[in-house]
């Protein structure tokens, strides 16, 4: 891998089980996109429909040997806070 290990991020898609080392501060949509993994979504990614929500798991994946958290995103910004409940954010 190029570049400085702490500037990637391992992103894994489930359940394809697509994943790959992304710059750090991509969004998951470009995320996607580098790991040619589609996420669904019919507004041509202006952030209207809110068809593109994905669901964030956290937890320990010793498969992958990764610790994934809430806290390892960027917060989320109005145009991805409006289509989530306040639950749904917890």
């Amino acid at each position: 891998m190029a570049g400085n290990d702490s500037e990637k991020r391992m992103v894994i898609f489930q359940p394809s089980g697509s994943r790959g080392y992304v710059d750090k501060g991509k969004t998951l949509k470009e995320a996607s996109i580098a790991l040619g993994v589609d996420i669904e979504g019919v507004c041509g990614e202006k952030a209207i429909c809110g068809t593109c929500k994905v669901k964030i798991e956290e937890g320990d994946f010793e498969k992958y040997g990764i610790k994934s958290a809430r806290e390892h995103l960027s917060p989320m910004g109005p145009s991805e806070r409006k289509f989530f409940n306040l639950q749904q954010e917890e």
